[in-house]
């Protein structure tokens, strides 16, 4: 059988249940070689007669290899990681409420700035209502990324039709390994001032007369 880890995996736990006492597990990185011999120092393995659990520090991503021999009975699997990486929202405050505005998240490694290919990323956006739209974050410098391959995210989102809090759920996908992350934020909408200037008719100016040239109104 095989095992998926993702990239930015600092810890990788797999647990292996067999039923049978006598028997042999092992396993290999995406190279091949056995994590029992090559990966020592970056693993560690506790076996009892019904349970194998392995401890992968800063594993290889790719396709690890699990070799069941010589086990009669049922064999389970559970696998826990903890990744490095986490999405973050770019904040530049408050989104103009009734005009379009840009959305741009970045995945970071600690608070350094990371650039990935290969991934998805997209975002949930929840309006005060419960109304929920998503939206594809692309980094190819198109529909709303000013350059390709900068480890920005970004798309532009419709107009917000209410003021309020909208939380948001970035999500990162791995197609390849069929992994993914999120994180929780919160994108703020708010009206701000409009000025709306009316210009009046100039046909009719007369030298050394005050005239009203224009009305303005702020809303």
């Amino acid at each position: 059988s095989f095992v998926t880890i993702a990239p930015g995996t600092s810890e990788a736990t797999l647990l292996f249940f067999k039923q049978a006492v006598y028997g042999s597990l092992r396993l290999s990185n995406p190279s091949g070689f056995q994590a029992s011999s090559g990966d020592r120092a970056s693993s560690s393995v506790l076996e009892t007669p019904h349970v194998v659990i392995w401890k992968l520090e800063d594993p290889v991503p790719g396709r690890w290899k699990v070799d069941v021999r010589g086990l009669g009975g049922v064999v389970s699997a559970w696998q826990t990681t903890v990744n490095k990486y986490s999405l973050a929202l770019e904040q530049m405050g408050p989104v103009p409420l009734g005009r379009p505005a840009t959305l741009i998240a970045s995945v970071r490694d600690a608070d350094k700035k990371v650039v990935l290919s290969g991934v998805r990323v997209s975002a949930t956006l929840t309006s005060p209502d419960g109304a929920d739209v998503v939206y594809e974050l692309n980094d190819s410098g198109v529909a709303g990324d000013s350059a390709a391959g900068d480890g920005f995210f970004s798309s532009t989102i419709a107009p917000m039709a209410s003021s309020g809090e909208y939380s948001t759920q970035l999500d990162l996908y791995w197609p390849e390994f069929d992994h993914r992350i999120t994180s929780d934020s919160a994108v703020i909408a708010q009206a701000f001032p409009a000025i709306d200037l009316r210009a009046l008719s100039l046909d009719d100016l007369r030298p050394g007369e005050r005239t009203v040239v224009a009305t303005m109104a702020v809303h």
